[in-house]
């Protein structure tokens, strides 16, 4: 049987370990077996990118072996089997990085190395006979990724090193457009199913209007995802220009006339004589106390007013 090389690299070291590295696609299984794994596209970029991830990768912490049976409910292994014997890390991941396809989504690509010890040279021959794939063990709620470990039954097609012929649909194959042209000809195999499950007669141009319409849906629901980014943004530029609106209200409605009212005020003090402090105190100026006020004079003090006089005694008289 046939087996075809999927892998970016696949190359053995001097030491008996194996490095392989992969780019796979996250978000297509490329089959119908296994739990369905719908993943969030911006959760998934964000734990590979996370700076946590990637000191964990740089570290070399981020390890693995043989099925995910050795990992606790955390995501960490285990120090010991179900037998009690020590669980003993054959992978670890030499480095993740994000390749984005458009739409928010994309590809992975990481590097493993494969240990030269026991459980490491079972996984390499299952590796050399087209056997089992990679699957990451990773918590996308908090963003932690623990590493890779080798399953029989990999939830992603494209995350193998070697196939054989009998790979599904083309899936095993790394060249995006080929993914996407093998997932358009099992649309239509599926709709083909479909209509002669319900007893319906059709024809080829009936066929190509149904897969039109229903890559169109795609299309408008990726344009859907993209309208509410647009509409949130929308709304933080609104409740920004809502900011500056009122600000300009408060200053043409409230500020302005009031700082209109003050300088009519001051205008007309000033007119009066009088001048407003920095401590906002209104004081009279000298030439407004010369005017309101005469400075005494003895002798006109003591000068008697003999009209005053003259009125008190035609008073008396009567």
């Amino acid at each position: 049987m046939s087996k075809k090389q999927i892998a970016d690299k696949i190359k053995m070291n001097d030491d008996g370990s194996m490095e392989v590295t992969i780019t796979f696609d996250p978000f297509e299984h490329g089959h119908e077996l296994g739990s369905p794994r719908n993943y969030d596209p911006k959760k998934y970029k964000a734990m590979v990118e996370n700076p946590k991830t990637q000191m964990h990768i740089k570290n070399g912490y981020a390890i693995g072996g043989y099925t995910h049976d050795i990992r606790n409910s955390k995501g960490l292994l285990k120090n010991l089997d179900e037998n009690g014997n020590p669980i003993i890390p054959a992978l670890k991941t030499l480095s993740m990085e994000w390749i984005p396809t458009g739409n928010g989504y994309g590809l992975v690509k990481h590097t493993q190395r494969i240990a030269n010890n026991k459980i490491g040279k079972e996984i390499q021959e299952l590796i050399k006979a087209g056997i089992g794939g990679f699957s990451s063990a990773h918590n996308l709620a908090t963003g932690d990724f623990f590493g890779f470990d080798y399953v029989a039954l990999p939830n992603f097609t494209t995350n193998r090193v070697i196939v054989d012929n009998t790979c599904k649909n083309g899936m095993c194959g790394l060249n995006y457009d080929n993914v996407k042209n093998e997932l358009e000809d099992e649309l239509y195999s599926k709709i083909e199913y479909y209509l002669d499950s319900l007893g319906y007669e059709y024809n080829k141009d009936d066929i190509d209007r149904l897969v039109f319409l229903e890559k169109q849906r795609e299309d408008y629901k990726n344009n859907l995802l993209l309208l509410d980014k647009i509409k949130e943004a929308k709304k933080e530029l609104e409740a920004q220009h809502k900011i500056k609106n009122e600000f300009y209200d408060f200053i043409n409605n409230d500020f302005n006339p009031l700082k209109e009212k003050y300088q009519k005020v001051i205008a007309q003090l000033d007119d009066l004589g009088y001048e407003v402090t920095d401590d906002l105190e209104i004081i009279p100026t000298d030439n407004v106390l010369n005017g309101l006020f005469k400075q005494k004079n003895i002798d006109e003090e003591n000068k008697i007013d003999m009209d005053k006089i003259q009125i008190f005694k035609l008073k008396k008289g009567k």
